[in-house]
């Protein structure tokens, strides 16, 4: 799990944290110091405190993205190499040199890109005429 990160969509709630902290911890310290450290005391606490965590984050529209690198991507390209490509949409009845040096720079291209990111590139080509 790699770029792990906290997203939230309304930022501004999450200064609700200091009013809901306020109102959750005030009535805890108006006890006396006796009363304070009883087992419900400090267990309605902290639950109060979470359950004021969890709604003003939802309030706020938290949510958690990650990224998984995938080592085994592929990538195939198909190459059409014939001098015939009837049902290409630019077609005008010959193959110049300026086409296949544009295919050839694309092909080119999507492999300097994708090179040094775990990528596995093959390139078929079909429809040369022998």
């Amino acid at each position: 799990m790699q770029n792990f990160v906290i997203q939230f969509t309304n930022p501004w709630f999450l200064l609700l944290l200091i009013p809901a902290a306020f109102f959750t911890f005030f009535p805890y310290f108006r006890l006396a110091k006796r009363y304070r450290r009883t087992r419900n005391r400090i267990t309605s606490l902290v639950l109060h405190s979470l359950v004021m965590i969890m709604a003003i984050s939802l309030l706020a529209g938290t949510t958690f993205a990650y990224s998984i690198p995938n080592k085994e991507n592929e990538i195939i390209i198909l190459v059409d190499v014939s001098e015939t490509m009837d049902n290409s949409a630019d077609y005008d009845g010959e193959i110049t040199a300026e086409k296949i040096k544009q295919r050839d720079k694309f092909v080119s291209d999507v492999i300097n890109e994708a090179d040094g990111q775990n990528f596995k590139i093959a390139v078929v080509t079909f429809g040369f005429d022998q």
